[in-house]
């Protein structure tokens, strides 16, 4: 994330001599794009933990359990053993607290465009 805020402000001066509806739309877009590329390889990362430490029998199966999981869905199909339970709720709060910090990103990025397009205006 502080690297995708170090892109944002580099960007900036750009943004500031006047972006098109165009250029919002895909500044929006790469902005989802790295997000999500971030998330995705925090999921990755558990799902690795859990193939290698907790003894899920494959990637698969511990990749979609990292994914229910951070995503705090649950379905509850696939389960750690016993001895690892915690850990799944562990990864569901930093899911919660990613996906909360990725909101309050977009919402920052979201607020100062339409703060900059008021004073250009």
């Amino acid at each position: 994330m502080a690297e995708l805020f170090n892109w944002l402000r580099g960007k900036q001066p750009k943004i500031e001599k006047g972006f098109t509806t165009a250029d919002n739309i895909f500044l929006f877009i790469e902005i989802f794009a790295i997000i999500l590329f971030l998330h995705l390889a925090q999921i990755c990362v558990w799902a690795g933990f859990y193939k290698i430490w907790a003894g899920l029998k494959d990637f698969e199966s511990a990749l979609y359990f990292s994914i229910v999981t951070y995503a705090t869905i649950g379905y509850g199909d696939v389960l750690l053993p016993v001895g690892w339970r915690l850990l799944g709720t562990i990864e569901g709060v930093t899911g919660v607290l990613t996906f909360g910090w990725s909101t309050g990103v977009i919402f920052a990025v979201a607020s100062r465009l339409m703060a900059m397009q008021v004073r250009q205006k």
